[in-house]
């Protein structure tokens, strides 16, 4: 039975504007489990990244939590992220808890080297060996294919994108974390150091064996990656399943429509049709489903009534936020026309 790690529980996130407030996540419920990758999908504005940083509470300043608790569990401890002070929180970010942000570049001091980078860590999360520290980063440079040395002695502009990225990765794993959070790992890079960075991830999580979260819009990234997806729209967790069920037989018209709109590269051809419309405005609460004025199985239950995560029979752990989830979703999705559904 799996041992849970993580456990979100009606989280709801919203950002003050000037003048209006921004609702990015709407009551989000999710567990993760210790030792499982997990991939966070969707469009752009749809509440992944603030999920991310909710994680290690690391949300903006101009960020409230409305409701909801963050739950990690530790050594059979169980921590409330939300609720522990912050001293205590800054030793259990890195230690326990990574996350790397998107764009690896601004991850780094531009004025420090990238020895100074990992000294500065250890150093302060209690490490006094500066060898010891320099020992670890070099076995964990050479773990992703880099020179140790040229590296090291090297600043941050001196590498490429590349480069950065896996000299992240062994940042991030330098004081052994439980959980590792990846924000758009491939974001910017060509398709030959994409291929080399997820071929990484899958040899580092096999040694080391912490939890990954990562964070992408790239479906063909968590088809690779993940043991379980996640897809959320608009703030909410719409659909939580197996990868292979996810990608299979996804019950929300909206996972069917994120598959329909990616490209094929093996298999029979298929036309690829996007998803019409734009997600909907976050500044508004939501009286029926969000995903309404895009769904071509629309109809008047889902004006009024707001469909809640529910499981799926047939499927184990698999879940839904649906009034007409149906295994058929991809296939009516397929045969039918998305335009002439949306008026």
């Amino acid at each position: 039975m799996a041992t849970k790690h993580i456990i979100v529980d009606d989280l709801s996130v919203e950002y003050l504007g000037a003048t209006k407030k921004i609702y990015a996540l709407q009551h989000v419920s999710l567990d993760i489990n210790r030792g499982e990758s997990i991939a966070l999908v969707g469009e752009s504005g749809c509440g992944k990244s603030t999920l991310g940083v909710s994680f290690i509470n690391l949300l903006p300043l101009n960020s409230r939590i409305t409701s909801g608790t963050i739950k990690f569990i530790s050594n059979s401890k169980e921590i409330d992220i939300f609720k522990t002070p912050t001293s205590e929180l800054q030793k259990l970010r890195w230690s326990k808890i990574v996350m790397m942000a998107q764009g690896a570049l601004n991850a780094f001091n531009p004025v420090m080297r990238i020895r100074d980078h990992f000294i500065d860590t250890a150093y302060s999360h209690g490490w006094k060996n500066k060898t010891e520290i320099l020992n670890k980063a070099r076995y964990l440079l050479k773990r992703v294919h880099l020179d140790s040395e040229r590296v090291l002695s090297s600043f941050p502009h001196e590498l490429s994108g590349g480069m950065r990225q896996r000299v992240l990765l062994s940042l991030g794993l330098l004081l052994n974390p439980e959980v590792v959070i990846l924000d758009e790992p491939t974001t910017a890079l060509d398709i030959l150091t994409q291929r080399n960075i997820i071929e990484l991830l899958k040899e580092l999580k096999k040694e080391f064996n912490f939890t990954l979260i990562f964070i992408t819009h790239d479906l063909s990234l968590a088809a690779e990656l993940a043991d379980r997806v996640a897809v959320m729209y608009a703030g909410k967790a719409v659909e939580v399943g197996d990868v292979y069920d996810i990608f299979a037989t996804p019950y929300h018209p909206y996972t069917a429509g994120l598959i329909t709109s990616t490209p094929k590269l093996r298999g029979e051809s298929t036309e690829v049709t996007s998803i019409p419309g734009s997600p909907p405005n976050l500044s508004e609460i939501f009286k029926g489903c969000p995903f309404y004025e895009r769904c071509p199985l629309r109809s008047n239950v889902c004006i009024n009534s707001q469909p809640k995560l529910t499981a799926v029979e047939e499927k184990d752990g698999h879940l839904v936020a649906c009034h007409h989830a149906s295994k058929n979703t991809l296939e009516h999705i397929k045969q039918g026309d998305w335009l002439s559904t949306i008026q």
